[in-house]
């Protein structure tokens, strides 16, 4: 099980640095805007 937390602990610390971009990102729309 250890094994198993290894493996996918990345992926969960991953998709959440992901998904505090995107809503960082959301949140500041003018920066999207600016092209």
């Amino acid at each position: 099980m250890e094994f198993f937390l290894l493996m996918i602990a990345p992926h969960i610390v991953l998709a959440l640095c992901v998904l505090a971009v995107f809503l960082w990102g959301g949140r500041r729309s003018d920066y999207f805007h600016n092209d």
